[in-house]
């Protein structure tokens, strides 16, 4: 018999700090609030790339939304399918080898060719969506930890340029058969580097500059 979710509240509504009891309003307040935390994200002074690291983005982006933001879920979760994420009681031990895994292999080991690179990114992608260890909020944490690593070979992954359909389509794949092949589908394009990107932005910006109507 499944045990109560201690997460919601009567009506099925995420406790939380602000005192909303409508799923609508908590998650306009919620995006509300996360998105402009995204922005503030700097890191921690040194990037460990460990359990700390990881609770640490989770605690910045959700510390306005719940209590419980940076702390391990204490429930089984699943996202409407039979495919469910880590078990709860597991997450502590299965995190620390995901993450001892990382710190170990290519990733964090200086530049990577851009095959390689897509493949280990797109693995390690696949692994922490397994695990969903945050009783919400895992997408957009994953999203800074897996920018954060992608930083240690200068390289940036525009998710802004990633459809949310597509992305929820190959995380679901990924978990139904442990196979990153469609994440790496989805990452390849909008895997870039800060330079390329910065010139980019700044090409893009001389174009609204000359696209703008000249005045007498």
């Amino acid at each position: 018999m499944a045990l109560p979710d201690r997460y919601l509240d009567e009506s099925g509504v995420l406790r939380n700090l602000l005192g909303l009891g409508d799923r609508a309003a908590l998650a306009e307040a919620e995006t509300d609030l996360v998105e402009a935390r995204f922005l503030t994200w700097s890191g921690p002074q040194e990037r460990t790339f460990d359990q700390a690291h990881l609770c640490a983005i989770h605690r910045h982006l959700f510390q306005d939304v719940y209590e419980w933001a940076g702390e391990y879920r204490t429930v089984g979760i699943s996202k409407g399918g039979p495919d469910g994420f880590w078990p709860w009681e597991l997450l502590v031990a299965r995190t620390d080898k995901v993450l001892g895994a990382l710190r170990a292999g290519p990733l964090l080991r200086g530049p990577l060719g851009d095959e390689i690179f897509a493949q280990q990114i797109a693995d390690l992608y696949r692994d922490l969506n397994h695990l969903h260890p945050f009783r919400e909020g895992n997408g957009r944490t994953q999203r800074i930890f897996l920018n954060d690593v992608a930083g240690a070979s200068d390289r940036v992954i525009e998710w802004q340029r990633v459809r949310r359909d597509e992305n929820d389509s190959a995380c679901a794949h990924s978990l139904s058969t442990q196979s990153s092949s469609r994440l790496r589908s989805l990452l390849e394009p909008v895997i870039t580097t800060e330079a390329d990107r910065e010139a980019r932005l700044a090409l893009a910006a001389k174009d609204l500059e000359r696209s703008r109507p000249t005045t007498s």
